[in-house]
């Protein structure tokens, strides 16, 4: 094999590697690890608040026991007592995770140590369903299925339920002590008063603009509309059919009489949906004004006038 041919073998052997490091060093595992060691290192720094984002980071790139075990010793170091807990109990729990049981015997004294920090708290005598604020933060609603853990010292209670007024009560803890509070909780005087009824309509209010009285015009207007149409139409039909009678006889009829045979039948076909429509109309119309109770003071009065020359519809209100 000549020196260039080991050159190129060496070169791509390389280039290979390279890659598999690569992906090696990028997949979620080889991630997690870095982030963790560098939390390690923060901590012997005294930079826990840091390491704690490492830990975090870790854990939500690759949940495992370790990175659970590691944010509880950086939340302890914090003074994140409860927090530390129940992180620490639920990487505990993980017994037969290797690194856990080699380290077992170290994570049961921090687990002990955490513990002195903290106690119980039992709120009971309040309204179920009353939310239970401790030093601030919502730990949940009444009753609740267990004791609430709290740290050590000087704690804050309040009871907060909607239509009673806020309770709160400050108290003493003791570690690894148990503490039972009766709270009790006293409705607003505002929540037990009835809400006032908004006053009915006066009578005299305006219900001219409903909508049963304007479709009650509307179909009005349309009537006396077709009613004029068709007086209109009839008038003239009888006006034809004497010009017909005029222009005809037994032996025949003109051609002026012919059209005024033609023209008066249309002319009674057009008067006859005239006074159909405006039948329908003024019938609809009547209908919808009176159940529409319309004010006692005013009332629609309708006039059509038929005379042989001439036809017409008038409406008026009375008062």
């Amino acid at each position: 094999m000549s020196r260039s041919s080991n050159r190129r073998w060496i070169a791509a052997f390389a280039l290979a590697s390279l890659a598999a490091s690569t992906a090696a060093s990028a997949s979620p595992a080889s991630d997690a690890d870095v982030l963790l060691a560098r939390g390690v290192e923060l901590r012997r720094e005294r930079k826990d608040a840091e390491a704690l984002e490492h830990f975090e980071r870790a854990n939500k790139l690759l949940p495992t026991p370790r990175a659970l075990t590691q944010i509880a010793l950086a939340e302890q170091a914090l003074n994140r007592w409860v927090e530390a807990e129940q992180h620490l109990m639920i990487a505990l729990a993980s017994a037969d995770d290797p690194w856990i049981a080699q380290n077992r015997a170290a994570l049961d004294e921090a687990r002990d140590l955490i513990g002195k920090h903290l106690g119980w708290v039992t709120v009971k005598g309040a309204v179920d369903g009353a939310e239970l604020f401790v030093n601030g933060r919502l730990v949940g609603r009444l009753p609740l299925a267990a004791p609430v853990r709290v740290v050590a010292g000087d704690v804050s209670l309040e009871l907060r339920a909607e239509g009673f007024t806020p309770s709160s009560r400050g108290l003493q803890v003791l570690p690894g002590a148990r503490t039972t509070e009766t709270m009790t909780l006293e409705r607003r005087a505002d929540a037990t008063a009835r809400r006032p009824r908004p006053p009915p309509p006066h009578d005299d209010a305006p219900r001219g603009s409903s909508p049963k009285r304007t479709a009650g015009f509307v179909l009005g207007a349309i009537g006396m509309v077709g009613g004029g149409i068709g007086t209109y139409f009839g008038v003239r039909a009888l006006s034809l059919k004497s010009d017909r009678d005029r222009e005809c006889d037994v032996t025949g009829c003109s051609q002026t009489g012919l059209d005024a045979d033609r023209d008066g039948r249309r002319a009674a076909s057009f008067s006859v949906v005239g006074f159909a429509v405006g039948v329908a109309g003024l019938g609809a119309s009547a209908w919808l004004l009176l159940t529409a109770a319309a004010p006692a003071a005013a009332r629609p009065v309708l006039q059509l006038r038929v005379a042989p020359s001439h036809a017409g519809v008038s409406a008026r209100w009375l008062f």
